[in-house]
């Protein structure tokens, strides 16, 4: 999946996360996928509450982590 391909604002301007989001994703190679930002973003602006459970098979554990993070 292309970096470019992280949803816009409905009004259709860049604000200041979707171009942290697109440099974080920059190099073509994440965890998480740019829609789950987007979700993330829209939960927040609906002052939704809501708890992130991370779920993993192998040992990207903290990779996953520091993305999030990031």
């Amino acid at each position: 999946m292309a970096a470019n391909a992280i949803p816009e604002e409905p009004e259709g301007g860049k604000d200041k996360e979707t171009v942290d989001f697109k440099d974080m994703l920059k190099n073509g190679r994440y965890y998480l996928i740019p829609s789950f930002f987007y979700l993330l973003r829209q939960l927040k602006k609906a002052k939704r509450d809501f708890s992130i459970v991370f779920r993993t098979f192998g040992t990207d554990l903290p990779a996953l982590v520091s993305e999030f993070n990031a």
